[in-house]
């Protein structure tokens, strides 16, 4: 009877997650100690134990005082918490901007394209597209990578023309003739104003006024223009 002195070996195992790498722990036992370990082969160490390793495929080597190798697999897994939600699909009118709201424990941040984005670098840039932009943001905690997506849909904006400021003798009025998209119109102050709501308007004003005149479109999107009339006395 030949008593058998090839070592064996157990293996415990931490997987890996975003932050910290997964780690094995080596149980040898055999007549001839000490050993010695290897990932590789190649490169043996005294420690039993082995850190901060990736994800995926492992080889563990243990190596006997008398040179006798044997071998064993270990696959650790990867913990990935990370995810990243951005705002919903919106849209906003030509010349409008707004601020994303990013819920997400990444420690970095990545905007795609970069067009029209304040800085692609962080969680919650401002986003003023010129065109209709799908968004791609990318979001990483170490060796873990989340994204999410937003539609930035661009729908014509207003324009609005009050007219050019003028001067007019007290007791005249003006023929006030604006311009710009279609939707609804207010003047602001209306005081000594024929109309509020009209593009054109006569103004009777009796001191030197500011009118602004002020268009909601259809779909939601303003704009606003000053004319300053001058009275002479």
């Amino acid at each position: 009877f030949v008593k058998k002195l090839t070592p064996s070996m157990a293996l415990v195992k931490t997987d890996a997650n975003c932050s910290v790498g997964g780690t094995i722990t080596v149980s040898a036992t055999g007549r001839r100690a000490p050993f010695q370990y290897s990932l590789n082969g190649t490169a043996y160490q005294t420690s039993n134990m082995f850190i901060n390793l990736p994800a995926g495929l492992q080889t563990v080597y243990v190596k006997d005082n008398a040179g006798c190798v044997i071998t064993q697999q270990a696959t650790l897994g990867l913990s990935n918490f990370l995810a990243v939600k951005t705002n919903n699909d919106t849209t906003i009118c030509h010349g409008a901007s707004f601020t994303t709201n990013t819920i997400s424990s990444a420690a970095s941040f990545n905007w795609s394209p970069s067009a029209g984005v304040s800085n692609p670098a962080i969680a919650n840039p401002v986003l003023s597209p010129q065109n209709t932009t799908q968004y791609t943001l990318t979001a990483t905690l170490g060796t873990c990578i989340a994204t999410d997506q937003l539609n930035v849909m661009v729908i014509p904006g207003a324009t609005i023309n009050a007219g050019p400021d003028i001067s007019i003798i007290a007791g005249d009025s003006y023929a006030i003739t604006g311009s710009g998209s279609q939707g609804n119109y207010s003047w602001t102050p209306g005081n000594n104003l024929s109309s509020v709501n009209t593009l054109t308007t006569n103004a009777s004003p009796t001191i030197t006024t500011t009118h602004t005149l002020s268009v909601t479109t259809t779909n939601g999107c303003t704009a606003s223009d000053d004319i300053r009339i001058t009275v002479i006395p």
